[in-house]
């Protein structure tokens, strides 16, 4: 039942909603396709889009609109009651395309203990199976069903169920809170990387990106042992990994179209796994075109060796360095930039470069008192770079012929404007059920 409170400013009369076009001549909104319909109304507001629910012709573009894209992440209760919505409406759970969803009710440990709602039980996975035609999926909230230990029948029915999708897009998120120590899996002979996750990528032959940043790969053995688990036939079409260093040098010698490589939370600096990248054909080293790093104040090994880090990847074009501090002090702050700046060099390819600082896996705006001469000196030590985005959130753009020593008047950077992201999605879960 639509309330009226969202359907007393609606404008929309069946079925004479009209226009006047070029000439005069009237439009009828309601004799368009549905295709363009929806396009329409995709541009507006969820609130919007609800109080068009009043018109039949409308509901059911409306609810496409609604069910495409759905984000849920760190939404437990959320996430609960739209699998509740998949049970009674199987056609909406169909038209879900991409979906972030919490599975924390998974983490008993960590003190879940609500009731499943009865239309979910036992574990809600019959009802995540309705979304049939999801293509791109981020879990989140609890990965202990990706162990080898995680032997629970639930744990089963969700590596099932996801592996029966048709996904181009997958990402496990590991909880902040959670020591990623407790989800490593052990590299070898007898333990292939972990292989409960082996599996669902081998069920995923359309699989373009792929995204588990705190998996922790304990390296045993030579690179023999990594080619041996991860095999080219299965990630064939794999574009795009966000991984940490350890799990990445697992997954680079099978991933010949990989494009796009995100490395976080760089901790410490592995001269094995080093070694391992730096043994990888150049062929499978210069398909990265796009680099992010995520590195940690402090981490002084790390960074005398960035510029050796960058130099694995030669071709790159696009690099995104987030440096990660925990205090805002900004000649620190500016010095890290400078070593980052200093160290793109070896990238003589590079074409759009960004430095930020993060925090809580989170980032945030530093003014580190950047002068137009600092911005110059991006130029000069890269000069193919044509756009810059500063630790302030500004975005520079750089003249074609703003290379070294062009400098002059009209020929220097040019600043587009400050960039702003927007909150998307709820600010909190739903409260939780009130106890005695």
């Amino acid at each position: 039942m639509v309330d009226q409170n969202l359907t007393e400013d609606v404008q929309v009369s069946p079925p004479n909603i009209s226009e006047k076009g070029i000439g005069g001549l009237s439009i009828n909104l309601l004799s368009l396709p549905n295709e363009l319909l929806f396009r329409i109304i995709s541009f507006l507001s969820m609130a919007c889009i609800r109080k068009l629910f009043i018109n039949q012709r409308l509901r059911p573009i409306c609810e496409q609109c609604l069910y495409e894209e759905i984000s849920l992440s760190g939404q437990t209760r959320r996430s609960l009651r739209l699998l509740e919505t998949f049970a009674c409406r199987p056609d909406l759970a169909l038209q879900v395309r991409r979906l972030e969803i919490d599975v924390s009710w998974f983490n008993k440990w960590e003190g879940w203990n609500e009731e499943m709602p009865q239309i979910l039980s036992p574990d809600g996975m019959d009802a995540l199976a309705l979304a049939r035609n999801i293509v791109s999926l981020r879990v989140s909230g609890d990965c202990s069903w990706t162990k080898l230990e995680a032997r629970t029948a639930e744990a089963a029915r969700l590596r099932e169920t996801i592996s029966k999708m048709k996904l181009i897009d997958l990402e496990i998120e590991v909880p902040s809170k959670e020591d990623p120590d407790r989800f490593c899996c052990t590299l070898g002979a007898r333990n292939e990387l972990g292989s409960r996750l082996l599996a669902i990528l081998r069920a995923q032959p359309l699989l373009e990106s792929f995204a588990f940043s705190e998996l922790r790969v304990i390296l045993a053995g030579t690179p023999y042992n990594i080619r041996s688990s991860i095999q080219d036939s299965d990630i064939p079409n794999l574009k795009s990994l966000t991984a940490r260093q350890d799990m990445a040098a697992a997954f680079l010698p099978a991933a010949h179209r990989l494009e796009s490589l995100s490395l976080t939370g760089w901790w410490g600096f592995h001269r094995q796994i080093m070694r391992t990248l730096e043994g990888l054909p150049a062929p499978r080293r210069a398909s990265i075109q796009n680099l992010t790093l995520s590195v940690k104040r402090g981490e002084e090994e790390i960074w005398l060796n960035l510029p050796r880090i960058l130099a694995l990847f030669p071709n790159v074009q696009k690099l995104n360095v987030g440096i990660i501090l925990f205090q805002k002090v900004p000649s620190e702050a500016k010095q890290l930039f400078n070593q980052v700046t200093e160290a793109a060099r070896v990238l003589s390819r590079l074409r759009q470069l960004e430095v930020c600082y993060e925090a809580f896996n989170s980032q945030f705006n530093v003014d580190i008192g950047l002068e137009m001469e600092d911005i110059i000196e991006c130029k000069t030590r890269c000069p193919l770079l044509e756009t810059f985005i500063d630790p302030e959130g500004r975005l520079w753009e750089f003249e074609d012929d703003a290379g070294p020593g062009s400098a002059r008047e009209g020929h220097g950077p040019r600043l587009v404007g400050r960039l702003e992201s927007r909150a998307e999605g709820f600010a909190e879960d739903l409260p939780g059920p009130e106890r005695g």
